[in-house]
């Protein structure tokens, strides 16, 4: 036993000699496989890698995704002398056709690393995915030097996309092209806490972030989840510091500005109610980031996620009927066309409350899967076909096949009065109210933001929602219908 333990220490010492020769310490490897370990968990909310799935649901999305991967790639334009990737699309200021040239890059990158499609692992597509990143610096500028337009394009809309497509093609790019990639994004996005003035299209100007000005909110969010990206993809424990300490303030509750109050009110710019949309992007950023770091020694401490999941419960339970975020905290999102229906304002919510369930406290976990759940089995085709990604998609199926999960109760039943973002609302078994008002505080409209969303005044001023359940004597599914009782304006809308 003495010779054995003897021979144990002696090959320990051997390797410990090894590591010190290679300029290499203990902490390194664990790090690299903490890098390792984030970048798999983030390429698996994005693509499906494994063999041919079972589930017919998951089989419709690949093939979904095949077929609009597939008409992208032919509608690409390839040839040398080419001035775009896609045409430009109807409505699309210049800087926002940025971001919509790498979202179609992105969904090509999707379908290139999703078993069972058609463009899967043909090389070339990925040659077309790499010239078109090539393309889109060279030819379009987006090279980490100027800019024009809106600055939300150049910071939050196209390295979000950019961040994607690298990690899913990491092992098939260059060290040299990540680090030429990587640079460009730290250029646009040095840290979570500086933003660019919007400046006129077209015109290309020098980087110009905005003088004694931090972030706030969502856009606080997104720009940490590029950040950590970036961090992953450089293995740099800085930027991954950087990314943590970036959501951190946005768990604080707040008693003027933007962010969570404690009675549940979310504003963002200052003094609009944006639960439904800055919100919802909110809340998907930091579980985003808290999924990706969780088991890792950046793992969010236990009372700060717990804090972040209550804040969370009490900002959006009470504001959802019928699984559809109330109108009135959706801010100038409104008056954007959703997704197909009008439910797909809700949508969004449902995702992302099961994206924070993922590391709730088991009780919270309960409580937030419970009250998704009792809104899918409303419409859960719907859910199931209109999901943003393929995480999406495996939340929802892995929830409604649950048999733990009951989701029988109504998720909210009382009086709840937003007193920091004068929104109020009672909920029954047999309706709902909602009273949308303004004062000192909160705008009745923002007039900034006037031209998408010229009539948000009729929704701001003292108007009052009435939800009704009316109930089909066949399938017993829920009607939404809603009376809307505003100062200059009374419409009556069936949905």
């Amino acid at each position: 036993m003495e010779k054995k333990g003897l021979g144990k220490r002696l090959l320990l010492m051997s390797m410990l000699s090894l590591i010190s020769l290679f300029g290499m310490s203990i902490s390194t490897f664990a790090e690299e496989d903490e890098f390792q370990k984030m970048e798999e968990r983030w390429k698996s909310q994005l693509v499906f890698e494994k063999e041919s799935p079972e589930n017919e649901s998951l089989r419709a999305y690949i093939e979904a995704l095949s077929k609009e991967a597939e008409n992208l790639y032919q509608t690409l334009d390839q040839s040398p002398d080419r001035t775009y990737l896609w045409p430009l699309e109807s409505g699309n200021t210049s800087s926002a056709d940025l971001t919509t040239q790498f979202t179609k890059l992105q969904k090509l990158t999707y379908a290139y690393k999703t078993k069972g499609t058609t463009l899967y692992q043909q090389p070339e597509v990925a040659a077309a995915i790499k010239e078109g990143i090539d393309f889109m610096i060279t030819k379009k500028g987006y090279d980490g030097k100027k800019y024009y337009g809106n600055w939300w394009d150049w910071q939050i809309g196209i390295p979000q996309k950019f961040v994607n497509i690298l990690l899913l093609l990491h092992q098939e790019l260059s060290s040299e092209k990540i680090q030429q990639y990587t640079a460009i994004l730290s250029q646009y996005v040095p840290d979570p806490f500086q933003q660019l003035y919007t400046k006129p299209q077209d015109s290309f100007v020098d980087l110009a972030f905005i003088p004694n000005f931090s972030t706030t909110g969502a856009n606080r969010t997104d720009l940490s989840l590029t950040v950590l990206g970036v961090g992953i993809l450089q293995k740099d424990a800085t930027k991954i510091h950087q990314a943590v300490n970036g959501i951190k303030d946005v768990f604080q509750l707040v008693t003027s500005g933007d962010g969570f109050y404690a009675d549940g009110s979310f504003i963002q710019h200052n003094d609009i109610p944006y639960t439904g949309s800055y919100g919802n992007v909110l809340i998907k950023g930091v579980g985003q980031i808290f999924t990706i770091m969780d088991g890792t020694s950046y793992t969010a401490a236990s009372d700060a996620i717990h804090a972040f999941v209550e804040n969370v419960e009490k900002a959006f339970i009470p504001l959802i009927y019928q699984g559809e975020m109330l109108p009135m905290v959706n801010g100038r999102a409104i008056s954007r066309a959703p997704s197909k229906t009008k439910v797909g304002y809700g949508s969004s919510t449902m995702y992302n409350l099961l994206i924070v369930s993922k590391f709730a406290p088991e009780d919270k976990q309960k409580e937030l899967k419970e009250a998704v759940k009792y809104w899918m089995q409303l419409n859960p085709s719907y859910y199931i076909t209109n999901v943003r990604d393929y995480n999406d998609l495996v939340m929802t199926l892995s929830l409604l096949e649950d048999q733990t999960i009951l989701g029988k109760d109504l998720p909210f039943i009382g009086t709840k009065m937003y007193h920091k973002m004068d929104r109020f609302v009672q909920r029954t078994s047999k309706y709902m109210v909602g009273i949308s008002m303004y004062s000192n505080r909160i705008s009745s409209l923002k007039q900034e933001i006037k031209k998408t969303n010229v009539a948000g005044i009729h929704r701001m001023g003292w108007s009052t929602y009435i939800m009704r359940m009316m109930y089909n004597s066949v399938k017993a599914i829920g009607r939404l219908s809603i009376l809307i009782d505003c100062q200059e304006q009374r419409s009556i809308q069936s949905l």
